[in-house]
């Protein structure tokens, strides 16, 4: 286990994306309980094969994940490792991928639930504040663009009475 997601970290590295291995060690670290001062995973996952990992060990390892985290945290950690067991199983790895495909936890608490808009809805809603908040809306969805060209504005762009 241990091995393909080295394999992923190192993948990551090798492509200049040295940020998203950081961030994925980081979730990695988590997911399977690192402790820091042994420098060991203590999660009994991390001591598997791959090869030899079944699927009840994935349900086994999520439900472990569970106390004290939001179903939708743990989706996300899973999320992190099935991704980096995919890569490395592409990478040469052996194991089923069948094995870690795991539905999703049902989240009912969609009080925060993110909002993905159509290009035609982004659109309207740019359109849609006063005319003296519009820069400001597209200042949100442009901001390289604001960066760009904000010197060459006289003054700053008004967003309405002071």
């Amino acid at each position: 286990m241990l091995a393909a997601l080295d394999t992923y970290l190192n993948d990551l590295r090798r492509h200049d994306r040295a940020d998203a291995a950081t961030k994925a060690e980081g979730q990695f670290k988590t997911a399977l309980r690192f402790d820091p001062d042994s420098e060991q995973y203590t999660d009994q996952l991390a001591a598997l094969q791959l090869e030899n990992a079944t699927n009840d060990d994935f349900l086994d390892w999520r439900d472990r994940l569970r106390p004290g985290r939001l179903p939708r945290t743990v989706n996300r950690v899973v999320r992190a490792v099935t991704a980096g067991l995919n890569r490395a199983h592409r990478l040469g790895h052996i194991g089923n991928p069948a094995a870690r495909r795991l539905e999703t936890l049902p989240d009912d608490d969609e009080s925060e639930t993110a909002v993905f808009l159509s290009p035609a809805q982004r659109k309207g809603l740019i359109a849609w504040p006063p005319r003296q908040q519009q820069p400001f809306c597209v200042a949100l969805k442009f901001p390289e663009l604001v960066r760009k060209n904000w010197r060459k504005h006289e003054r700053p762009i008004s967003m309405g009475p002071t």
